[in-house]
Order: C-alpha cells, then sequence, then structure tokens
C-alpha cells in the first residue's frame, strides 16, 4: 500500500509503514524466533522518531531498503536477521510479494549481493536496516 502511494517506491525504513499501513506492532515481530528478546530492539527504540506510545514490541526483520515494486519479483525485500531460528533458517519475502522459508543462508547473501550489483550498475544503491545495528547505533 505504501508503494501504491509513493510512486511504486518501497518506503525507506520500516518506520515508515508505522501507524498508517500498520498498526499492530506484533507484525514487526516473528512468532517463532528464537532470539527475538535476546537480539533485537523494541520498536519503540528502533522505531525513535515515532510517538513515544508505540507500544514496547520487538522488531524481528531486516529490512532492504532502496526497492521499488517494478524490481524484480526476485529481489529479497525483508528477511529474519541470522540466529533469529537458531540458524536453521530465515523467512524471506521477495519484492514479488512470495514469502519464503529458506534454509541455505548463503543463497540469501548470495541473492542481496546481486541485486546490490545489479542495483549499482542501474546507478542505484539499496542499504540493508538490520535490528541489531539499530540497538548498536541507539545505545550510548
Amino acid at each position: 500500500m505504501y508503494a501504491d502511494d509513493f510512486n511504486e517506491v518501497f518506503p525507506p525504513d520500516l518506520r515508515f509503514l508505522y501507524d498508517r499501513y500498520i498498526t499492530d506492532t506484533e507484525l514487526f515481530a516473528c512468532p517463532s524466533g528464537e532470539a527475538t528478546k535476546a537480539l533485537h530492539a523494541s520498536v519503540a527504540d528502533v522505531f525513535k522518531n515515532r510517538p513515544a506510545d508505540v507500544p514496547a514490541k520487538n522488531v524481528s526483520y531486516c529490512y532492504v531498503a532502496g526497492l521499488k515494486m517494478t524490481d524484480p519479483a526476485d529481489y529479497v525485500l525483508a528477511f529474519d536477521e541470522e540466529g533469529n531460528h537458531r540458524g536453521a533458517g530465515v523467512n524471506v519475502l521477495y519484492v514479488g510479494q512470495d514469502l519464503i522459508w529458506l534454509t541455505d543462508l548463503g543463497a540469501v547473501r548470495a541473492q542481496l549481493k546481486k541485486q546490490e550489483e545489479a542495483l549499482k550498475a542501474q546507478g542505484r544503491e539499496m542499504k540493508i536496516i538490520r535490528p541489531s545495528e539499530e540497538i548498536k547505533k541507539a545505545q550510548p
């Protein structure tokens, strides 16, 4: 819906989806992610530019900023942080809206590298936003 409203461009960060497009912060947390509570920031922490009344729910997903709806359907848009499922695999959301469980983490890394190179060739940039890195940045 965000991309429909913004000329087929996905948001620059997941925080832009709250609270106009997603009001249930539990959607930002993987319900079966083992490392969620230990490794990830709360929505209130990661979405620090949002209202203070955002419930403190954990964020489990890495987001790939810089993509458009017109990009190839096999481009990775979001995925679990590694370790979320004890290294057994990750959920991967693609631009084409497929959500797939992959046990081959190397394949996810290879796809991310491939799409980054393809975007660079077009003069575009992508950025992977990882909740664990957002925690580190927010810590004094």
